[in-house]
């Protein structure tokens, strides 16, 4: 049973972070589209809708290429959140200088709604996660 913990651990955290950057995704066209401050773009959809894939896998996996999937460094110190924001800075630096150079026409207002969501909400992640493992670990839960 404990060679499935780190495995169900690394599981439940890749689930997390997927479930946050495609509401990030979602709450950022929405707003994207509704926010009276953005000019209105009628092919926003169309502009956003084959990156946003893309960009969602991309950013797991620059997640998991950072170490952030892993259980076990969790409640030890601030390591745990440091690679995800270099992990998701490093994904926004990826996707803004790739759709530069692409001359691809991305909506500016959803990348930085997609981030300024995106980025806090995995960071909170990560601190309500370290609460509940040092409070599952002072009651011995877990070792």
């Amino acid at each position: 049973m404990k060679k499935s913990q780190p495995l169900t651990g690394r599981l439940f955290l890749m689930a997390l972070d997927a479930v946050l950057i495609a509401m990030s995704a979602t709450v950022a066209l929405m707003g994207r589209r509704s926010l009276p401050w953005f000019e209105p773009a009628a092919d926003l959809e169309d502009a956003v809708g084959p990156l946003a894939l893309l960009i969602g896998l991309g950013w797991m996996v620059l997640l998991s290429a950072f170490g952030c999937h892993d259980p076990r460094k969790y409640g030890v110190g601030t390591t745990d959140l440091t690679r995800v924001v270099r992990a998701s800075v490093t994904t926004a630096a990826a996707v803004g200088i790739s759709a530069y150079l692409a001359r691809y026409g991305l909506s500016r207002g959803y990348f930085f709604l997609l981030f300024m969501i995106g980025i806090p909400a995995l960071v909170a992640s990560r601190v309500l996660l370290r609460w509940a493992v040092q409070g599952a670990r002072r009651r011995g839960r877990l070792t």
